[in-house]
């Protein structure tokens, strides 16, 4: 199973998240660059997984993506850079009991 992570309207996909043989979440940046909207998603962005990620697209430059870890709580901030490669941060650290308070306080 696959997500997709994008902050812009291109055809790329900045981030894809992929569950592993454990049931969780990892999550893949672009490795190679094909052409024409085609992608090679092999660079792991954490050295850990994720219970859960759910990504918040947006096509205008900037989304979010809530993610599960150890039973509590983060985002992470994926930005357009105008290259193929987005940047990433984790904006609120794995603090929150659920998903409803993490976005209450952002």
């Amino acid at each position: 199973m696959e997500k997709l992570i994008y902050c812009n309207d291109s055809c790329l996909v900045a981030i894809i998240a992929r569950t592993n043989k454990s049931n969780k979440w990892d999550i893949f940046g672009i490795s190679k660059v094909r052409g024409l909207g085609s992608m090679v998603y092999d660079k792991k962005i954490f050295d850990f997984d994720f219970i859960d990620v759910v990504p918040l697209n947006c096509t205008k430059g900037k989304a979010y993506v809530c993610l599960n870890k150890n039973k509590k709580w983060g985002l992470m901030e994926v930005s357009d850079n105008k290259t193929a490669v987005c940047d990433w941060s984790i904006v609120v650290d794995f603090i929150y009991e659920d998903m409803d308070a993490l976005m209450a306080a952002f």
